[in-house]
């Protein structure tokens, strides 16, 4: 559920991200990440802004997160390995990734897309499968859990 403002609040949050990946059975990988950003909310869409935590040897990920009216969820990802994917349950969509030797399209069907949002945080589940040529399906769950930022950070 997406509750509707009629004006822009903008609010600095504390954010959790769990990713999770299966192939065939097995487990591929789990990654818990902890950051800050900001909220805007607004009356066409919640939106999330935050920089990826990374090590000393990476370049910073910028990511955009946009829940939209329509209930759509589009992630954008700035930095090392840039992407631009859609989020739409029960459809696909195809994206465009940069391979070290070639370009290659990946699609993402959407599975389920669950969302509980309010003006100061909430929470979005996404489940999807990647597919992609001469690859295995990977199913990939990732949980957001946004939260206002404690005034003792």
């Amino acid at each position: 559920t997406y509750r509707k403002v009629h004006m822009d609040l903008n609010n600095k949050v504390s954010i959790d991200i769990l990713t999770e990946q299966r192939s065939g059975g097995r487990s591929l990988l789990r990654i818990v990440q902890q950051t800050e950003g900001d909220l805007t909310v607004n009356d066409d869409a919640w939106l999330l802004t935050y920089t990826e935590p990374n090590d000393s040897r990476t370049t910073p990920t910028s990511a955009r997160l946009s829940v939209n009216r329509d209930g759509t969820v589009s992630l954008e990802r700035a930095g090392t390995d840039p992407i631009s994917l859609l989020f739409e349950e029960g459809k696909q969509h195809i994206s465009r990734i940069e391979m070290p030797d070639r370009m290659m399209d990946v699609g993402f069907l959407t599975n389920k897309l669950k969302l509980k949002l309010a003006d100061n945080g909430g929470k979005i589940s996404l489940k999807y499968t990647v597919t992609a040529q001469d690859l295995v399906p990977v199913s990939t769950t990732m949980n957001f859990t946004v939260s206002p930022k404690s005034a003792l950070c």
